[in-house]
């Protein structure tokens, strides 16, 4: 394994790596040091100057699969009519993970009328992994949102289980919220029956989403 190290300039990594991940880690595992990829990379960042801890934690990362995670380098792209089917897949799983109060899966022909500015996907080596979609609404006298003002409603979020944890929930959100604020729709609502109610609330926390009201049951 050092014999083939010894054989590679750090400057051909940096430029391969800055090419595309998925290239760099696959060039890695074909020259059998894989195991050494997290340090290969941190030093790659230190040589160069370049990125973050955060980006180097990140990348070297291992999901559940003893894969690297990938998550920063899926695509967010707006949802294309194409996207429907794979769309409403992963909208069946969400119901079947039942992580989820009364939640069913939403249909193909719901989804394509959601089609537009407000609908995003996740895609990752071809494959569509996440998903997010919302639609605007005029207030008609909220508590929190006055009488006349235009209000996003984020409907669903969902990031497929193998693929959670790599930050592409945060994504497909600022993805959808900077869409809208682009529209110069800036007040946003997000309703929710998750049963993981705690996790939910501090994950909107971060994007500056305050709490409004609670409804509990025993």
């Amino acid at each position: 394994m050092f014999d083939t190290l010894s054989h590679l300039c750090f400057h051909n990594l940096y430029t391969l790596y800055t090419r595309g991940v998925h290239n760099f880690v696959h060039m890695c595992k074909r020259a059998d040091f894989i195991d050494f990829l997290p340090i290969l990379l941190a030093a790659l960042f230190f040589v160069k100057g370049t990125g973050t801890l955060e980006d180097v934690m990140q990348l070297s990362s291992w999901d559940k699969q003893g894969e690297l995670m990938m998550g920063m380098e899926a695509c967010i792209r707006q949802a294309l009519p194409s996207d429907v089917v794979a769309v409403s897949e992963l909208s069946g799983l969400w119901e079947a993970e039942q992580i989820t109060y009364g939640l069913a899966a939403s249909d193909e022909g719901m989804l394509a009328d959601r089609l537009g500015d407000y609908f995003y996907v996740s895609e990752l080596d071809g494959i569509l992994i996440g998903y997010i979609f919302g639609v605007v609404h005029v207030s008609e006298g909220l508590a929190v949102i006055d009488q006349g003002e235009r209000y996003l409603e984020i409907e669903e979020v969902y990031v497929h289980p193998d693929h959670r944890g790599g930050r592409i929930g945060h994504r497909l959100v600022d993805e959808l919220l900077r869409s809208s604020e682009h529209n110069g729709v800036t007040r946003s609502v997000v309703y929710s029956a998750t049963k993981q109610w705690q996790k939910m609330v501090g994950f909107y926390e971060k994007f500056g989403f305050q709490m409004w009201f609670i409804q509990m049951y025993r």
